[in-house]
Formats: C-alpha cells, structure tokens, sequence
C-alpha cells in the first residue's frame, strides 16, 4: 500500500511479489481488499481515482521500465500544453506491433542517435522534438500553432530546431502539418524582434522592466510567462503575433489573463504590429497601465 501511494494507488503483482507476497495469495487477496485489476496485473486500490496520471502508471507497470512516454502526453508533462489528452502517447520499436487498447496511442519508431530520454515524475519520456513530431501526427493545426510557442517560450526548444529535427527524422506522419506551422510562426514567436522592440523602447523611456520574460510561479509549477513584466507592481505588457487571433489562441489567452488577475497581476495585450507602428503610443499606454497598478498597490489618495 506503500506503494501504491506513491503510484496514484496502483500497484503491479510483481512489486507484490518484491515485497514478500506470492502471486496466487496476492492474486487471491486483492479483490477480498476492494483492488480491481486494470491490465496486466496491474491493480488499483479501492477508491483510486481515473486520473491521467494514473493511465501513466498503469502503462508503465504494465509494459515495464522500459516504456517511453511521447507525444501529447510528453507536452502536457512538460507543460507546453495544459489541455489534458484524450489518449496517453506511448512510443515502440519500429519491429513491435503492440495490440491496439482503448485510450492508448502507439507511434512506432526509433529515436534519433542525438535523442535521449528525459525522466519526468519518474516517467522516461521522448525529448521535445521527437514529441512534438509525433504529436503533429494526430494534432490540428490550431494545435500545432499553440504548442509550437509555448516550446518556444518555455526555452524547452526553438524553430530552427524543431524544423532541423523533422528533416533528420524524414518522412514522418504530420510531417506537412507541422511544417506549415513553423512556416506560419517564423517571424511571430514571443520572444521574436517585436518584443525586444517593445522592451527597448520602454527602457528608452526611462522605465525598467524585466530583462527577459518573467516566468509566473503558483504552487510551485510555472502557470506563465509575461513577456514584458513589471514585478514590483505586478503589471504586465503582452505582445501578440498573429497567432493570437486563431479563436483557441484567444480562449486560451483569455483563461490565462484571468488566472493571472486572481494572483494579482494586471494584463495589457498589444499586437507586435502596434508596438512597432508607434512606440510612443505604445510607451504612453504602459505609462498609464504601471500607474493604474500602483494605485491599486496603494489604495486610493485622500485629501
């Protein structure tokens, strides 16, 4: 039960067996104590919730140490995307043709010679790359235009190397897709010229903002990042590429505003084409945005 604890409440036969506990008295056990078997003698604890994580735990315990995570499954570990998904992304030899199961995906191949894994939450996971390229396989172009940034901002990755990456790989489903994508974003990244422009020009100007985008923290976990952020007043200036008017780019953003106005923080979205028509209209608005924040900070004058 140890165990289980630490595995989302599931526990193998196996790891009973390493405890002392032979298989046909744990076999026979298990259901008396409110266990259901899962797969492959993979059970869970009475009460255990469906999570996905606990899909995670159940494939590693079932396939073995040796199973790698990719896919969407790698992007929402690594928080490039928060949507969780409708499958968990498992990547197999090229020569092994797994039976298909319900709420498992199968990509088939090798990884590269430059590839290796990268152990999250005790999970052996595909690097960035190979995940993304895999994941264009079954993901929409929207999708691939929100997650291609967040890599990008996240310093998990850039362009130039996810492209490099999909030309080394060859010919490889959802190869078209994604590179339309990186095509689409190759001047409207968050961290492109744009933003340098926005950041220089307020500097210019006499205001100090963060050198670099500031990375939000809640509970521990990142949940954004500001492109131009003021942290003593807790303000921030957006800038926004093209991508941002895609419909789920806009939810997205929209949820993301919000969450960051329950931390306190106040948000100004710009395009990249407004801050670079006119800075000083630009410089004016964030001028008056830093002191609407501090009087927030500060609550109301009385005379």
């Amino acid at each position: 039960m140890t165990i289980a604890g630490r595995q989302e409440l599931v526990v193998s036969t196996a790891q009973a067996v390493g405890c002392g506990i032979p298989a046909s008295t744990f076999h026979e056990a298990a259901p008396r104590l409110g266990m259901r078997k899962l797969w492959r003698s993979v059970w869970a604890v009475g009460g255990s919730k469906n999570t996905y994580r606990r899909k995670l735990w159940v494939l590693k315990l079932a396939l073995g140490d040796g199973v790698i995570f990719t896919g969407r499954t790698v992007l929402l570990l690594r928080q490039i995307t928060s949507a969780t998904p409708d499958a968990v992304d498992v990547l197999v030899g090229p020569g092994i043709a797994p039976r298909p199961r319900k709420g498992v995906r199968f990509f088939r191949g090798e990884l590269l010679d430059s590839d290796a894994t990268v152990n999250i939450e005790g999970f052996a996971t595909a690097p960035v790359y190979r995940s993304l390229t895999d994941a264009a396989a079954v993901a929409s172009m929207e999708s691939l235009m929100r997650w291609i940034p967040a890599m990008d901002r996240r310093r998990l990755g850039h362009l130039a190397g996810l492209r490099d990456y999909s030309d080394r790989r060859g010919r490889h489903m959802g190869r078209v897709s994604l590179r339309a994508a990186i095509a689409s974003l190759e001047h409207d990244l968050p961290h492109s010229g744009a933003e340098r422009f926005a950041r220089r020009s307020l500097r210019d100007a006499g205001l100090r903002p963060a050198c670099r985008p500031y990375a939000v923290k809640h509970h521990s976990r990142t949940i954004a990042e500001i492109d131009v952020a003021f942290t003593e007043v807790k303000y921030g200036a957006e800038i926004d590429g093209p991508h941002h008017q895609l419909p789920e780019v806009v939810i997205a953003d929209k949820q993301r505003d919000r969450q960051l106005h329950r931390l306190g923080w106040t948000i100004d979205r710009f395009t990249a084409a407004e801050v670079e028509a006119d800075p000083a209209a630009f410089v004016t608005a964030v001028k008056q945005g830093l002191a609407d924040a501090q009087r927030r900070i500060t609550g109301p004058t009385h005379r």
